[in-house]
């Protein structure tokens, strides 16, 4: 007697960047829920799309990174989460000490 769910039987799912359809595979077997993307690329491509949004909105708000270097205000930092500084860089930075 065959056991499983035949390939043509799986569920599937239209993916969010490609707009291509996906079926279910057995590593998403406890999150296919979740998944909204069909490969790596694509779930790549939403963050990388993601991230330039927020950037966008940033900028419009005026936070963006328009900081030390050129902005109006010379105290200022750009904005950036990979850079996280220590109170002697901040104060060296701000030219405090």
């Amino acid at each position: 007697m065959p056991r499983g769910v035949k390939k043509e039987n799986l569920p599937s799912k239209i993916c969010v960047v490609c707009n291509r359809p996906f079926t279910w595979r057995k590593k998403w077997e406890r999150c296919w829920d979740d998944v909204l993307c069909c490969s790596e690329r694509c779930k790549n491509e939403r963050k990388r799309n993601k991230r330039s949004a927020d950037q966008k909105t940033c900028t419009e708000q005026g936070t963006g990174s328009s900081g030390a270097a050129g902005g109006s205000n010379p105290r200022v930092l750009p904005v950036n989460r990979r850079t996280v500084l220590s109170g002697m860089q901040l104060a060296r930075r701000l030219k405090i000490f």
